[in-house]
């Protein structure tokens, strides 16, 4: 594991989305890009996709006209 790299629960201590709400946008394929570590099953999360991913979220309110 790098420096960059955070596991789901770091995730939700620094960004404060939930493990459960991170683990539902893998199933969907929706969320940010992430790591499965071969052997282990272990889910990672390089810290700059967390944040191109947050970034990406902006809506308009009201919806596009």
């Amino acid at each position: 594991m790098s420096r960059t790299d955070l596991t789901p629960q770091q995730v939700q201590a620094e960004y404060g989305i939930t493990v459960s709400t991170l683990a539902n946008h893998r199933w969907r394929g929706t969320g940010p890009v992430f790591k499965k570590v071969q052997g282990n099953g272990r889910v990672l999360y390089e810290r700059t996709h967390i944040e191109e991913w947050l970034n990406v979220k902006v809506v308009t309110p009201g919806g596009a006209r």
